[in-house]
């Protein structure tokens, strides 16, 4: 007997971003081990900016991996709660 339901395609969208963090246990009646900062913030809203199936970087990263990658641009997109545009380019 079928349910009808088709199997969906996964999709994914992916951002990094490379600088400094403070990582440790954070709270005060539970502990949580997380990584916190601007850094993290950035990648955060990076990640809901990217399309279904994309990564978006950060120029810091793009820089690492450039020898890796196809020559672009970039583009600059407007992220929530960051006050400056951020230049990002997908992989």
């Amino acid at each position: 007997m079928s349910s009808g339901l088709r199997p969906q395609p996964s999709a994914s969208a992916s951002a990094s971003k490379r600088g400094k963090v403070n990582f440790g246990e954070f709270g005060r009646t539970h502990h949580d081990l997380t990584a916190i900062g601007t850094v993290v913030n950035v990648a955060s809203r990076a990640r809901s900016a990217a399309a279904s199936d994309q990564i978006l970087m950060t120029a810091a990263v793009r820089e690492k991996a450039a020898a890796a990658l196809p020559e672009s641009a970039g583009r600059d997109y407007q992220l929530k709660g960051i006050d400056q545009p951020a230049r990002l380019w997908a992989a």
